[in-house]
């Protein structure tokens, strides 16, 4: 691991590599990519349509799929916006801020399990 900062729970990863294989752990990544777009979408529905309470539920669902996958700052961006006090308005921002970071945060997580696969062989 290099010196940047890293978002990733790498404890966690280490575990589940452990337990899963890389194989089983890149299935996981790989399921994670395919429902992200959907519960983003079904999110960003619930801020337009301004249902505070599922907006809030909606985070909690997608914090816990962060955080089963050791996504530190994605889980913790999401428990903010379940948990803390916002307006609708502020919303779309932090969203687009939230999309910007998956990107980074999966190819961080994809080019560690990579490194991880590489090691293995």
């Amino acid at each position: 691991m290099n010196t940047q900062t890293t978002y990733l729970d790498y404890e966690l990863l280490n575990q589940y590599l452990e337990i899963l294989g890389p194989e089983g752990l890149g299935a996981s990544v790989a399921t994670f990519k395919q429902m992200a777009p959907e519960y983003l979408t079904e999110f960003k529905g619930l801020v337009n349509a301004q249902n505070e309470v599922e907006v809030r539920r909606s985070a909690h669902k997608i914090k816990g799929s962060c955080r089963a996958l050791g996504f530190i700052r994605l889980g913790q961006s999401m428990q903010e916006i379940e948990r803390d006090e916002w307006v609708f308005t502020d919303l779309p921002a932090r969203v687009e801020a939230w999309e910007a970071q998956l990107a980074k945060d999966l190819e961080q997580l994809e080019h560690w399990l990579a490194q991880q696969t590489g090691a293995r062989d």
